[in-house]
């Protein structure tokens, strides 16, 4: 892959090395509210502590490149149960290589575009999105990149079904897509968001059966609920507030201080557990 001059790099691959770069340095900061497993409040900036970094690679697309960044996260400690998690940035998602904007973006395209195609969905300029050569072999194991001729190689490409299998774990996110609106509408009751939800459509060219039409009817929700939501609170949705992950537990929040914990398990009503949590207005 040809190297990229830093000063033209795209902002997500700065804040992917910042990010590195504060891990490493030890200035990053855990911004829960409360542990995930006890639900105790933070109480001070240094309540969980440090335990240990890892790397982690991202994939990033970059035009017709996935460039492949190396950064790092944090893992913290819960001072009174002793829990062990992963700090995430605000552009990671739990168990993706790819970046939240660009999973959210690819996805809200093809809801929203009615004569899309998943093929035209991964395409830039009416080009396949590339991996880099040197990447071949780690790609092969992973089922959902696919690969493209060019001359007598073979190189591997952004496989539509990518985009398919991120639509269907936004469109399991149904009870923290409502949730999030529920606060919204707490905060400003005359924003709108409920009557443009109602006016979401999906092209019947899109699905063949009714399940996945309500699936993509709920990732076309999220998305347009997304910047709504951090408009509002001006704090992550992902990683806090929901995670991609099939059947991983949602954790929400709403004003009278209470979270809900929600498995999301596609084709299944969610089973809601109210929890007690610390202060007031969406988890941290």
């Amino acid at each position: 892959m040809p190297t990229r001059d830093r000063r033209d790099e795209p902002d997500i691959v700065r804040q992917i090395r910042q990010h590195e770069h504060a891990v490493r340095q030890g200035t990053d900061k855990c911004d829960l509210r409360q542990c995930p497993r006890c639900g105790c409040p933070r109480n001070g900036p240094d309540f969980f502590r440090r335990h240990a970094a890892r790397k982690r690679t991202f994939w990033v697309l970059c035009g017709n490149l996935v460039e492949k960044v190396l950064s790092a996260v944090t893992r913290w400690r819960c001072r009174l149960c002793r829990l062990t998690f992963t700090g995430y940035p605000s552009f990671a998602l739990p168990y993706k290589r790819y970046t939240a904007p660009d999973v959210v973006r690819l996805s809200r395209r093809y809801v929203q575009e009615d004569e899309l195609s998943y093929r035209e969905a991964v395409e830039h300029d009416g080009r396949p999105i590339f991996h880099d050569r040197d990447d071949a072999d780690e790609i092969a194991d992973d089922s959902t990149e696919g690969e493209e001729e060019q001359g007598s190689e073979t190189v591997p490409v952004l496989a539509h079904t990518t985009v398919y299998r991120w639509i269907g774990g936004l469109g399991r996110l149904v009870g923290a897509t409502r949730a999030a609106v529920d606060l919204i509408q707490q905060k400003d009751p005359s924003n709108g968001l409920v009557r443009r939800l109602a006016a979401v459509r999906i092209a019947a060219r899109k699905s063949r059966s009714e399940a996945r039409k309500r699936v993509l009817l709920a990732c076309a929700n999220l998305c347009l609920v997304l910047p709504v939501y951090v408009g509002c609170f001006g704090e992550r949705f992902f990683t806090e507030f929901a995670t991609l992950r099939s059947g991983a537990r949602v954790r929400m929040a709403s004003d009278e201080g209470k979270s809900e914990v929600q498995d999301e398990r596609e084709g299944r009503e969610p089973r809601v557990v109210l929890v007690q949590s610390a202060g007031s207005g969406p988890v941290r």
